[in-house]
């Protein structure tokens, strides 16, 4: 099985739908208030001692 024939199966769910995202002001919305804003991520991206202030 190569990179590219990915399961079916992988990608279904009893409660979840999944979809790609577009290029609209409500994705864009999404990506920046519920991944970008999330403070993990924002440790992991920029690191311990940039998130201290100097």
């Amino acid at each position: 099985m190569t990179a590219l024939q990915t399961p079916e199966w992988q990608f279904r769910s009893q409660r979840l739908l999944y979809r790609a995202l577009e290029d609209n002001d409500e994705d864009k919305t999404f990506i920046q208030n519920q991944i970008l804003n999330d403070p993990t991520i924002q440790m992991m991206s920029l690191g311990a001692r940039d998130m201290v202030a100097k």
